[in-house]
């Protein structure tokens, strides 16, 4: 351990308070489902039973940042939502094009993300705050713990990808 986080884990010792130095990590929109996909929403607000088992469990709660709505045009996700009705109109012709710099666009962003996500793990790790786990959506394209979209297959589905996605674009 580092200097700094030793110290950091003295002072909270010294200064003992009520904190239970454990969060769990938890997808957003379990926390605020209005930045749900339209119609994927199946709460008003917030999955209560996610929040009501960390708060009796005592733990902190972290929401993580919704990768949905960062990289596909905010909670309507209207960069997705440009291909929807779109045959015969002017998209529909370069679609796959579209597609592709949407998936690498998405990349990018996913990143960018992931890096915030482990920079604030090490930050909770440094000042001595377990995390004690992380919540997603099983079976959600971007906040699965275990599963999560399968580039190569989704791209094998789009009938006019051009190339089959390389090993550094799945």
């Amino acid at each position: 351990m580092s200097k700094s986080g030793e110290s950091a884990r003295l002072l909270l010792d010294q200064l003992a308070d009520e904190r239970s130095r454990r969060v769990v990590l938890v997808s957003h929109c379990l926390l605020n489902e209005n930045t749900r996909y339209a119609g994927g929403a199946t709460r008003p607000g917030a999955v209560t039973e996610v929040v009501d088992e960390l708060i009796t469990a005592r733990t902190g709660i972290h929401q993580l940042p919704c990768p949905e709505q960062l990289a596909w045009g905010g909670v309507l996700k209207r960069h997705s939502l440009r291909l929807y009705h779109s045959k015969g109109g002017p998209l529909y012709a370069v679609r796959g094009a579209l597609l592709s710099a949407f998936i690498m666009w998405t990349k990018v962003i996913y990143r960018r993300l992931a890096r915030r996500v482990a920079r604030d793990v090490a930050d909770y790790h440094r000042a001595g705050i377990a995390v004690a786990g992380i919540v997603g959506i099983g079976a959600s394209p971007s906040c699965g713990v275990t599963t999560t979209l399968d580039m190569r297959a989704s791209w094998r589905w789009w009938p006019h990808a051009r190339r089959p996605l390389s090993p550094e674009t799945s």
